[in-house]
């Protein structure tokens, strides 16, 4: 797979209410106070397409999401639209994959 585009993006921080559910507690107030975590939408394509399709597809995806009826649309989820490059996806699925594995080291799982 190589990244294509990421298109939205939520960040959670532990100091942060949701504002479409701000009842639910932050992380702070549920014991988490240095938590951050984000919630990514992206497009990938298959190992071997070519960086000019690649390189089209995130320029249309960058391009659609700074429509302001989509972004409108993404922010009543909750989500900051991005639009960013397939360098700097490919950079958060990597940054990604370390936290996650660290986490599931330390939580001692495992597979069955």
């Amino acid at each position: 797979m190589r990244p294509a585009a990421l298109f939205a993006c939520w960040r959670f921080r532990a100091k942060d209410a949701h504002r479409k559910f701000p009842e639910l507690p932050t992380f702070i107030e549920s014991g988490f106070p240095g938590f951050t975590t984000i919630t990514w939408n992206g497009l990938v394509a298959p190992a071997g397409t070519s960086k000019e399709i690649i390189d089209r597809l995130a320029k249309e995806v960058a391009r659609a999401v700074r429509d302001p009826r989509v972004a409108e649309r993404l922010a009543n989820f909750g989500v900051h639209p991005l639009g960013n490059t397939p360098e700097q996806f490919a950079a958060q699925i990597d940054a990604d994959i370390a936290v996650w594995a660290t986490a599931v080291k330390i939580a001692g799982a495992h597979e069955k």
